[in-house]
């Protein structure tokens, strides 16, 4: 408590388009890789930039507009060392009222940059909160844990 975290914003416009029959093996590896991507530049910069230096956590604010779709992100965000933490108190009414206009603007993003995505989609979204440590993204994705995994896959030959 009291300590600095900072915020995650996912960049949906930058998702893939979602294929016409739906998402398949192809569309979900490149969500993957982007993913993974972007959470290796997020280590290298929390271990080098000096803005970063206090950060002990960051958090991710999702907002889901299928309910089925809330524990299977939670497993998703678990296989990249993420937690869901539920927040100590209720929202307040503030952020609530914030929480019902935006539902209308993710909407609209979503209509614009992918459509097909609407399908069986609620206007009202749920949404959590995802956590990851300073530390844990560290490890499991600075630079230093992608040189132990790369040494692992390619043993050196005498």
């Amino acid at each position: 408590r009291g300590a600095p975290i900072a915020g995650l914003h996912l960049w949906n416009e930058h998702f893939p388009p979602l294929p016409a029959k739906g998402p398949n093996f192809s569309w979900v590896n490149c969500l993957r890789r982007q993913m993974l991507c972007s959470l290796r530049e997020l280590a290298c910069r929390a271990e080098t930039h000096p803005d970063l230096q206090h950060v002990v956590a960051f958090r991710a604010r999702i907002a889901l507009a299928h309910r089925g779709c809330r524990e299977k992100m939670i497993r998703i965000a678990a296989t990249f060392a993420f937690e869901r933490i539920a927040p100590a108190h209720p929202d307040s009414l503030p952020r609530r009222i914030h929480d019902f206009f935006e539902n209308f603007w993710l909407w609209g993003l979503v209509w614009t940059f992918n459509p097909r995505s609407l399908r069986r989609r609620n206007l009202i979204r749920q949404r959590d909160e995802l956590w990851i440590s300073k530390a844990v993204l560290i490890a499991r994705f600075g630079t230093g844990a992608w040189a132990d995994r790369r040494m692992k896959e390619k043993p050196n030959r005498a």
